[in-house]
């Protein structure tokens, strides 16, 4: 679906629109995220939208996805892998040392998941697969998708305002993270290896 199509179905049908978006996009329907934040940020600059009512239904539906899939993970998770997990080698050692990997990591993974695409759809499932505190969960979520949604939301009325950009290329910057991301752990990894390879 095309941006103008989707701003046709904004001034059309409103706020719930933003919502319903937000909602599917992280509980897992395909959905560009990021350009449609932008989008709504130029709508915002154009004043075509409220700002703080845009800014309320894309928060509420991002939170109501999230909350929805740590629920599915939470109760319906560990026993999908109790039961397949087998299949593709998840034994109950391997399921508890990930346990404890992502403790150590779960704020950061729900916070900087907003802005990873994929992440963003799995990290409340895998929250509540492992257990994250609900209300631990809920605080980094609101957090999260307030700052993923005000940067692209900024960025909408920045390009509005000053530097015309166009939205087919914003879901490139969720990439970039993505890149940098990856980079960062590739690096840290090479760094434990030669470290402990030179320990011995």
């Amino acid at each position: 679906m095309s941006m103008d199509a989707i701003e046709a179905y904004i001034v059309q049908y409103g706020y719930i629109v933003i919502f319903i978006a937000l909602f599917f996009g992280i509980v897992g329907i395909p959905a560009p995220e990021e350009s449609f934040l932008f989008l709504i940020g130029m709508m915002v600059a154009s004043n075509q939208l409220h700002v703080a009512t845009s800014s309320l239904a894309a928060v509420a539906g991002a939170l109501a996805g999230m909350i929805i899939a740590y629920l599915a993970g939470r109760f319906f998770g560990m026993s999908l892998i109790r039961k397949f997990g087998k299949y593709i080698g998840l034994t109950d050692e391997k399921v508890a040392v990930f346990q404890g990997r992502f403790r150590k990591r779960a704020v950061w993974t729900v916070f900087l998941g907003f802005f990873l695409p994929g992440l963003r759809q799995a990290s409340p499932y895998i929250a509540g697969m492992m257990r994250m505190e609900g209300k631990q969960f809920i605080l980094i979520s609101i957090v999260g998708a307030m700052t993923w949604i005000g940067f692209y939301f900024g960025l909408g009325i920045l390009s509005a305002t000053y530097l015309p950009i166009k939205a087919e290329y914003v879901p490139y910057i969720g990439l970039a993270f993505l890149l940098i991301l990856l980079i960062q752990l590739i690096r840290t990894a090479y760094k434990k290896k030669r470290n402990g390879g030179a320990s011995t």
